[in-house]
């Protein structure tokens, strides 16, 4: 049976969730096993599978191409900005591992819930959209 959501719990689930994640990781102890990996670059993976996230939500799981490469690129620009002291970090190359990887994560998840129409139909009267692919139910 697949589950079938609403566009408040796409939300939850593919932006809220993994922002709060992110957060929570900073409270792991750093004496845990793989303490540097969860605090150093697991955050940004999840920061990033939100942005990508984000957009198949806007553009109701069609968004432009485009859209998704801006945000790799300021996700490695940020990275590269760092390396040349334009912004205060360090610029780390697993971090940019971590945007790409979980940028392609968030395109085959969202990609999959588009192919197999998760989402509940709005079956609203006033709703004059008779395109299945862009009907949501409302907030």
């Amino acid at each position: 049976m697949l589950m079938r959501y609403t566009k408040l719990t796409d939300i939850a689930i593919h932006i809220l969730l993994p922002l709060c994640i992110g957060v929570a990781i900073y409270a792991v102890p750093a004496t845990m096993p793989l303490a540097h990996l969860l605090k150093n670059h697991l955050p940004d993976a999840l920061w990033m599978y939100a942005f990508i996230s984000t957009f198949f939500i806007i553009w109701q799981r069609n968004p432009p191409l485009g859209w998704i490469i801006i945000a790799c690129g300021c996700a490695i620009a940020f990275e590269l900005l760092q390396y040349v002291g334009l912004i205060n970090g360090t610029c780390d190359v697993w971090d940019m591992f971590a945007y790409l990887l979980s940028a392609g994560v968030a395109l085959i998840i969202n990609r999959s819930i588009t192919n197999n129409n998760h989402l509940k139909p709005n079956l609203n009267p006033r709703n004059k959209c008779t395109d299945p692919e862009k009907i949501y139910s409302p907030l």
